[in-house]
């Protein structure tokens, strides 16, 4: 589930959505935790991934 969770998470980044938007919406505890997430899963912060897409 968290893993679904951190896909559709990407694809909002994607999208150009808040940090706090996201984690709202698909309902992490706070943002802290859903960057602990990303980036466990990802190995990069939600920042580092967008920069990395030239966002």
């Amino acid at each position: 589930m968290v893993d679904q969770k951190l896909e559709e998470a990407q694809h909002m980044l994607s999208q150009v959505k808040s940090l706090y938007e996201i984690s709202y919406t698909l309902c992490f505890c706070n943002e802290s935790h859903f960057i602990q997430l990303f980036k466990k899963k990802y190995h990069v912060t939600p920042a580092e991934y967008l920069n990395s897409a030239g966002r």
